[in-house]
């Protein structure tokens, strides 16, 4: 997926990221969408479009779900997209631990057997 969004009015965002965020529920569009999602908030401008859009309450618990419901095969793949978006925007990192984020993430690294969750583990902290 191509990033277009930080080209958008701040109008036009929205319905964009309501595509984006109904293909996190897609497993065969899920890992790649979050990709272009991440993409997209590292080219946001001053404006923070993007940005703007992904609070919402609806992108925000999008945003968790997904995270909570990953298959494990993929688990490995998100959690760069993940530390992207929370490294970006504080905004947003505060917005997705006070939905449930923080929880998800410190169960799943705890479960998780791949050795990337290991190094994350001490990005983290």
């Amino acid at each position: 997926m191509y990033c277009w969004c930080h080209r958008l009015t701040s109008a036009a965002v929205c319905p964009a990221f309501a595509v984006y965020l109904n293909l996190l529920e897609d497993d065969a569009w899920a890992c790649t969408t979050l990709d272009s999602i991440t993409v997209c908030l590292a080219h946001d401008n001053d404006h923070r479009k993007v940005e703007q859009a992904l609070l919402k309450k609806e992108a925000i618990q999008n945003l968790v779900k997904f995270f909570q419901d990953c298959p494990e095969q993929f688990f490995g793949h998100i959690l760069d997209a993940f530390l992207k978006i929370i490294t970006k925007s504080s905004r947003l990192n505060t917005a997705m631990a006070t939905n449930g984020l923080t929880t998800l993430l410190i169960a799943r690294l705890d479960h998780s057997n791949l050795v990337v969750t290991k190094v994350w583990r001490l990005e983290f902290i």
